[in-house]
């Protein structure tokens, strides 16, 4: 099996971050210790050739030349797609790659997959591998169209447990790469750490020629393809640390590396699949004034999410031009009274001179509902986490037809509203020639007064959210542990009270006070955001509303927490927010609590945490370390050639490195859990034990 990572980043484009600057030693470092066959240079949009040979020259491996592109999809957005060319064809890919970048020179910017094929006429000979369950993904639309077109060899998805997931339902090949960007400085770096850390992520596949054609053929066979050894569950670390895809420990002593190994065990994920909580991070936010302001900064969180819909609905309302919508109506009413005063004649007399335009409105609402639809029955054809359940309620057969139709329905509406298009058009060219031999002119269109009611109408129902929304409410209380999380929702009480809510500078002279005039009425309110600036409308509902919370005993007490309880509660709290994470880092976090709490309620939910996510504990407190019967024990040593890192099995005699080292595991148990054999036995007489 061979080791390759399709996709590395060597220059720092307008999609990088700016701190972001190459090193290709720790390239170097990462190729030696992750024993890569071959890797490809993917940088954003566009492809840099002195800085490809360069690498080419030093790197000692196959490298291939490549680029991520920004697709479009059919939702207006983009995706990623790596494109990867055989060494070969390298001048048609840098001809090409000249072309894409001088249509795509900004970060949000995009190109239809149709333009790519156009730009690289050779890209059925080449790698093409969209983003899949990861950042930037495509939609399944989208991926349909590239499968009918050029064809895709692989579907990339963000770190090895996606691809536990994804692999064994996918009739594609899955691969993880990196995505890295050496030289880049790592989350949580400590100065004093003198070892290298940087991103890695890579994909055994079982292929003998390292070149762009051998591994095209590779992909087509998903049995071909693993992001571990074939004897592993799961492995870490750049060196492949075998360890265990639920319940992992790290032990060691002090100054060992433990931590260390917890953040490079962390910097193969990205933020939004890792949930990482520090040594001492606990201790720390059960400072009441930390404490109340991290409650306060969920609030807001929670606000956003809550008022989201509402928010949006006032903003689409803040678009309308009122005056200009006034204006209008006006010009229309004349326009009528002008109309029914005027005398008739031979032309104006004509049907098609009183006809009114067809209106499309409801047709391309319908349109944009059913490509909705669309793409929620691409993701429930897609989702293969849970196709066994969905497919316990869903036929996949009828799903597909489903789409069929609607995708026939969506064409034949498209060709109806296109051939309305062209009457309205040809029937006001017709009008206007007639109305040049008539005195009567003819109606104009209602457009105007249909956007008038529309804007009357929003009004009406927004006023009407804001009258219920202003009596104070509990909102649903949350549970954990022995805890309760209360909310409440009420309306500001006064302007002081709504400048602190708002996110964005107020402008001195913005006349928040009127707002809380006595007996003002909804209406009248959105009357009064109307007149602020953009930036301070876009922040309406947190001007009118507060949610707050109380962290309270869930006993039916409303006394204040002690900083131990508050330290449980944040400790319950964070292990809760795991799900949805594919790992979960845990550093240290004992020093806070007494051994039952551990005992109880943390090995409980850890071991809950461990049936979905990842889980790496480093710890000195035997409650955690053993009594939570970890799958696998990983031991931490300092020597002096560096970190030395072994795992094995709870059960196992022995601890391995890489390279075959070994070490005692119940040394390693006793020396770190007991301080040591000698110790344990002395204390044994005092816990009664014979």
């Amino acid at each position: 099996m061979k080791r390759i990572d399709l996709h590395i980043h060597t220059m720092a484009t307008v999609s990088d971050s700016k701190g972001f600057e190459f090193d290709i030693e720790v390239l170097k470092d990462y190729v030696r210790t992750a024993r890569l066959d071959a890797i490809a240079i993917t940088n954003h949009n566009t492809f840099y050739r002195d800085d490809f040979d360069q690498i080419s020259n030093e790197i000692g491996i196959p490298v291939f030349p490549g680029a991520e592109l920004n697709i479009s999809t059919t939702s207006n957005s983009f995706g990623h797609v790596l494109v990867i060319a055989k060494p070969d064809d390298i001048d048609d890919f840098q001809t090409g790659m000249r072309t894409f970048a001088e249509e795509c020179p900004g970060n949000t910017d995009h190109v239809d997959w149709e333009r790519v094929i156009e730009i690289f006429p050779k890209l059925s000979r080449w790698l093409v591998i969209p983003h899949y369950r990861k950042a930037k993904q495509l939609d399944s639309l989208t991926i349909e169209k590239i499968e009918s077109s050029t064809g895709y060899d692989a579907l990339e998805v963000s770190n090895a447990k996606k691809w536990l997931v994804e692999s064994p339902n996918s009739s594609k090949s899955i691969v993880t790469f990196s995505d890295c960007r050496p030289g880049l400085r790592m989350p949580e770096t400590d100065p004093d750490d003198s070892a290298l850390r940087y991103s890695y992520g890579f994909t055994y596949i079982q292929c003998d020629e390292m070149s762009v054609t051998a591994i095209k053929n590779a992909l087509a066979n998903p049995r071909n393809v693993s992001v571990f050894r074939s004897n592993r569950d799961f492995e870490v670390l750049p060196e492949s640390l075998p360890v265990s895809k639920r319940m992992n420990v790290i032990l060691g002593e002090r100054s060992s590396g433990k931590t260390f190994t917890l953040k490079r065990i962390r910097d193969a994920y990205d933020e939004n699949d890792c949930l990482y909580i520090e040594q001492f991070e606990i201790t720390n936010e059960a400072k009441k004034d930390v404490f109340d302001k991290e409650i306060e900064q969920e609030d807001k969180r929670f606000f956003d999410q809550y008022f989201k819909s509402l928010q949006s609905a006032i903003d689409e309302y803040f678009e309308f031009d009122v005056d200009t919508l006034e204006d209008a109506v006006r010009a229309y009413c004349s326009a009528v009274v002008r109309y029914a005063k005027s005398p008739s004649d031979e032309y104006s007399e004509r049907p098609i001179y009183k006809s009114v335009e067809y209106d499309l409105t409801k047709s391309e609402a319908r349109s944009k509902d059913d490509a909705s639809l669309r793409l929620a029955i691409g993701q429930l054809l897609n989702d293969t986490e849970r196709k066994d359940v969905i497919g316990e309620y869903v036929d996949f057969e009828k799903l597909q037809a489903l789409e069929k139709r609607l995708r026939d329905l969506m064409k034949e509406s498209h060709l109806d509203r296109w051939q309305r298009q062209k009457c309205n058009a040809t029937v006001e060219a017709i009008k206007d020639e007639l109305s040049k031999q008539s005195a009567r002119k003819p109606l104009p269109s209602a457009e105007p007064l249909k956007d008038y009611f529309r804007y009357c109408y929003r009004q009406r129902r927004l006023a009407g959210l804001l009258d219920k929304l202003s009596d104070s409410k509990d909102l649903d209380s949350v549970p954990e542990y022995k805890y309760l999380k209360k909310r409440t929702r009420t309306m500001c009480n006064s302007p002081k009270q709504a400048r602190q809510n708002a996110s964005v500078q107020i402008p001195p002279h913005t006349d928040v006070a009127s707002l809380f005039k006595p007996k003002i009425s909804s209406s009248e309110r959105l009357r009064v955001l109307r007149g602020f600036d953009p930036s301070v409308r876009g922040k309406a509902c947190q001007l009118l509303f507060n949610i707050r919370s109380r962290i309270v005993l869930n006993d039916g007490s409303n006394a204040a927490l002690s900083g131990g309880q508050r330290a449980e509660y944040l400790l319950i709290h964070k292990i809760s927010g795991a799900a949805g994470k594919d790992v979960v880092l845990i550093d240290e976090p004992e020093s806070s609590f007494d051994n039952p709490f551990l005992n109880g309620e943390v090995i409980r939910m850890l071991n809950d945490v461990a049936d979905h996510s990842t889980v790496f504990l480093v710890t000195h407190n035997n409650s955690l370390g053993v009594s939570l019967k970890p799958d696998c024990v990983i031991y931490t040593t300092k020597e002096r050639d560096g970190y030395h890192v072994y795992s094995g099995k709870l059960s196992s005699e022995k601890l391995i490195d890489v390279n075959g080292n070994t070490w005692s595991r119940e040394k390693a148990l006793l020396r770190t859990m007991e301080a040591g054999r000698d110790a344990y036995l002395d204390r044994r007489p005092y816990y009664g034990i014979a």
